[in-house]
């Protein structure tokens, strides 16, 4: 039987990642049908859709540190990404693998395995978990563009044919689809918006958005491999 512990020393534990606290045990409530029209549902919200995820740009340093482990991510995700990927994704991915690195040296960015949907639920939560809790107590919506970017970098850096789902071969080990797809990243989502929207930080251009709305930002989130990189 397969092992996620031993198949990559470099992945972390379920949960308990650099000590963090275990996020709530929320239920997955959101459904997706897989019958949507994908096409129809870029229409003129993508706009607003995009502004939103980019607003969110501004709770990621441009620069970063000065460390060796910051400008190698840099160089990572530059290498990694192509040219017509916006700034901000590439500046999202550098985070993303910088913090990882400096709390595990070993950990392999490039890697997807049956842990990877737990490394990017641990790093949402370092960025959009509650102060009270020490985590930097971002927003909602960068949640989303946490998200969006790191579905970007995965599909990049290992050029994933199937995109429809996330699932895991219980006797090998091997992984298919996107992580950012997972039910773990999934239900930690659908937690801290609600977590987020009792505290009253939901904004209320979330607050009204429609259904179609919603479902154009779920595309941006999962990504659509029929959509060019100008859509």
């Amino acid at each position: 039987m397969f092992n996620p512990a031993a198949s990559n020393s470099a992945s972390l534990p379920p949960a308990t990642a650099y000590n963090l606290p275990a996020p709530s045990d929320e239920p997955l409530e959101a459904e997706y049908s897989e019958d949507t029209d994908e096409t129809a549902l870029w229409s003129s919200n993508d706009e607003m859709i995009k502004e939103m995820v980019e607003a969110c740009i501004q709770d990621f340093d441009a620069h970063g540190d000065d460390s060796k482990v910051s400008l190698d991510a840099a160089e990572i995700a530059r290498n990694s990404i192509t040219q017509g990927t916006q700034e901000g994704h590439m500046r999202v991915a550098k985070h993303y693998i910088t913090y990882h690195k400096k709390h595990n040296p070993q950990w392999d960015e490039k890697a997807i395995t049956p842990n990877t949907p737990n490394d990017i639920r641990v790093y949402i939560q370092e960025k959009c978990g509650s102060k009270s809790n020490g985590y930097q107590g971002c927003r909602y919506a960068t949640a989303i563009s946490i998200r969006a970017a790191l579905t970007y970098w995965y599909k990049h850096v290992r050029k994933i044919e199937d995109t429809s789902e996330w699932r895991v071969d219980q006797a090998t080990g091997q992984c298919f689809g996107l992580p950012t797809r997972s039910l773990i990243v999934a239900k930690y989502m659908i937690g801290l918006e609600k977590t987020k929207a009792k505290a009253g930080e939901i904004q209320q251009s979330v607050k009204a958005m429609t259904v179609e709305m919603m479902h154009s930002l779920y595309m941006v989130c999962i990504g659509n491999p029929k959509l060019s990189a100008a859509q």
